[in-house]
């Protein structure tokens, strides 16, 4: 809340999440944008839903069922009780390694408040993260962070 404030010291909150949907709905494509379809209508179209609902991708999710663990917990305890290496999430945590891939959205219009003991440990990847906040469906974020621990 407080990086919003800054941002937005007249109108704070509203005036974000104003600028979130006016960017949402003028500039993102509407018939594609599944978030917001289902928002508006309560369904999903063939053509517009999520890839995991889509057909032509049943059989991959179906041959990787026996590798999806689902978990109710927070993060930190997760990977407490399953203290492996992972590959991908989203949140920079002890359970890293080299090449590991960190996406980070923000409030922020600029990710500019990490520590330096994580800055330090990342290679800030920008156009591909530039290309995937154009495409946010969302508008809930002022910007994305794609990294790759070193």
């Amino acid at each position: 809340m407080e990086i919003i404030k800054q941002q937005y010291p007249e109108g704070g909150l509203i005036n974000y999440t104003q600028e979130c949907l006016r960017r949402v709905f003028t500039e993102v494509l509407i018939h594609d944008n599944y978030f917001w379809r289902v928002y508006a209508t309560g369904d999903y179209t063939r053509e517009c839903c999520p890839n995991h609902l889509k057909e032509e991708n049943f059989a991959l999710l179906n041959e990787a069922s026996d590798r999806i663990y689902i978990s109710c917990n927070i993060v930190s305890g997760f990977l407490r009780a399953r203290p492996r290496i992972y590959t991908y999430y989203e949140l920079m945590l002890q359970n890293n390694r080299r090449g590991t891939k960190v996406l980070m959205r923000s409030a922020a219009f600029e990710i500019d408040f990490l520590p330096e003991f994580l800055t330090e440990r990342l290679r800030v990847c920008p156009e591909p993260a530039n290309t995937l906040h154009q495409q946010d469906r969302i508008g809930a974020c002022g910007s994305v962070l794609l990294a790759e621990v070193k």
